[in-house]
């Protein structure tokens, strides 16, 4: 029987204000096992303390039966698949969340995710998030985080909550390799509450190419929970403002031999500019043209620029002048 939780009961991440000892596992191959170390940005397969993510856009097969992990936290943005008798088996220090988007599916009936030795999810689905287990209270409805870059060159970082519960601070944190991150900023949170509040904050001295951010919200008592992790990329875009010209996004040499996608949205969300390019493999930094003619072809404005390549998203805004 499926026992699907709502979001505004699930816990983000710290469980029972256990602190992760592990590594912050993201899916980075689309249709990828669960039991291949490749499919994992950690390098090895989730294991006990490990906070794992699925982003949106990938599928990650669970193709095996695990060990009852401790401590586990797992996040799916996007879906995890179930093959016929594979199984996750989380302790009850683990946890569990589908958002929004996200999606449990699996080959057939049959107990397919056990929690705290009870199995709660049996499928086949699919299930849309969002919801999660354990049902345990939020200490914050957190709505938004977003972290974009700035005309100056700065990073601006908000997020918006519907609802507070005995909600001391938040702490913004950055990392490069996504594993070990610095402490930027301490922002007051607003106590217990249930009216919508709005939060920001600037990095003015961001890291030169991809950074990595994420939210820690910590209770009066001392017990935190983790936002998701959003990633921003500097220095890619040219001119910028741009106007009588072309512009230019600038990929770094990772990005060599893969398939991205390009879309940029006005600031009502309208999706303007789509289109698909394969790196060449072997090139250095790589220049793709975005729009012949910025002023002919855009009305001035900011626009939202994503780069998309499997499951990893980054995003910086273009200025249009006239």
């Amino acid at each position: 029987m499926k026992k699907l939780f709502p979001v505004a009961f699930f816990i983000l991440l710290a469980s029972f204000g256990h602190k992760l000892s592990g590594a912050n596992c993201t899916a980075q191959v689309n249709n990828g096992n669960w039991s291949n170390p490749a499919t994992w940005s950690c390098g090895h397969v989730p294991t006990n303390g490990d906070f794992v993510t699925i982003p949106a856009g990938i599928t990650v097969i669970v193709d095996i039966v695990t060990n009852v992990l401790s401590n586990v936290h797992i996040w799916v943005y996007g879906t995890l698949y179930f093959q016929g008798g594979q199984k996750i088996r989380l302790d009850c220090n683990s946890s569990l969340v589908v958002f929004s988007g996200g999606t449990l599916a699996g080959d057939n009936n049959g107990s397919k995710i056990e929690y705290c030795g009870t199995y709660v999810w049996d499928g086949p689905g699919p299930d849309p998030g969002p919801f999660a287990y354990p049902n345990s209270a939020l200490p914050i409805d957190l709505l938004s985080f977003s972290a974009i870059v700035s005309a100056q060159k700065e990073v601006d970082l908000t997020w918006v909550t519907a609802s507070e519960n005995n909600n001391s601070y938040f702490v913004i944190e950055r990392t490069v390799e996504g594993t070990h991150f610095d402490s930027l900023q301490l922002i007051p949170g607003s106590g217990t509450t249930t009216t919508v509040h709005y939060y920001s904050s600037i990095d003015n001295e961001p890291l030169k190419g991809i950074s990595y951010y994420r939210l820690k919200q910590v209770d009066n008592n001392g017990q935190f929970t983790y936002s998701q992790i959003v990633a921003v990329e500097l220095d890619v875009l040219y001119p910028n403002p741009c106007g009588n010209a072309s512009a230019y996004i600038l990929l770094p040499t990772e990005y060599q031999g893969k398939e991205i996608e390009l879309s940029v949205y006005g600031a009502r969300g309208a999706k303007v500019i789509q289109k698909s390019v394969v790196v060449p493999a072997g090139s250095g930094p790589f220049p793709i043209m975005l729009v012949d003619d910025c002023s002919a072809s855009l009305a001035a404005g900011i626009y939202t620029v994503l780069v998309q390549s499997g499951g990893r998203i980054t995003n910086q805004r273009l200025f249009v002048t006239r």
